[in-house]
């Protein structure tokens, strides 16, 4: 990956590794976002945390309150605001939290679960999974949700990016 002045990104998807963040964060990226091994290895999770703090997203991909792994394919066993809970104490950047029973089927976001995360932790959430338009959009802001990811949204059209542009651009960060 080459650093491009000017464009802060973020990485995530089967990052299980210390070495894997080192090398994303030499090539320049803004923060990394784990999941399976975040969840799975506390000991290594909290290392991580240390090393990198505010750069680490915790990513937790939810079914009914329970934290899957392994690209939603097996549960973790553990539910999510417990161990929200705990890694937000980790000192690490946030959350991309997804309700995977939304993804990419633009049927709304999950509003209440992302008002009930927000109300738990301390550190930024992004939700992702479900939304559809700018009202989604202005409810997730509502209850406090620091970012959104439009994927789907965006790939149809079924969300204008240029309203959603000129509707948070310059919005300030709550947090």
């Amino acid at each position: 990956m080459e650093e491009v002045p000017g464009v802060r990104y973020q990485v995530g998807g089967g990052i299980r590794f210390t070495e894997d963040i080192d090398d994303l964060m030499m090539a320049g990226a803004a923060r990394v976002v784990v999941g399976t091994r975040a969840v799975t290895d506390d000991k290594w999770f909290a290392r991580v945390c240390e090393r990198y703090s505010d750069r680490v997203i915790a990513a937790v991909d939810v079914k009914q309150d329970e934290i899957l792994i392994h690209g939603w394919q097996a549960s973790s066993g553990k539910q999510l605001l417990e161990w929200a809970k705990r890694a937000d104490g980790m000192g690490i950047g946030g959350f991309l939290y997804t309700d995977v029973s939304k993804e990419g089927r633009l049927q709304g976001a999950n509003i209440q679960g992302v008002e009930v995360l927000v109300k738990h932790v301390k550190k930024p959430v992004i939700a992702s999974g479900g939304v559809r338009h700018i009202a989604d959009l202005k409810r997730l802001a509502e209850a406090n949700a620091w970012g959104a990811v439009v994927g789907m949204a965006a790939y149809t059209g079924s969300l204008d990016l240029a309203e959603a542009y000129k509707t948070f651009r310059g919005a300030p960060d709550k947090r």
